[in-house]
């Protein structure tokens, strides 16, 4: 599944990849599989 996630996100554009780098810095564990299911796909950098 998170392959498949990486994969769609190597199609967004370099504005939505910063909107996400600017989100994953205020995510904890939690909230990382929480925005999975809202299908930010914030959770890729949460490890």
């Amino acid at each position: 599944m998170e392959e498949n996630l990486k994969k769609h996100l190597d199609q967004f554009s370099d504005k939505w990849r910063n909107k996400i780098e600017i989100e994953e810095n205020n995510l904890d564990a939690t909230e990382c599989f929480y925005a999975v299911r809202k299908k930010t796909y914030s959770f890729l950098s949460c490890r």
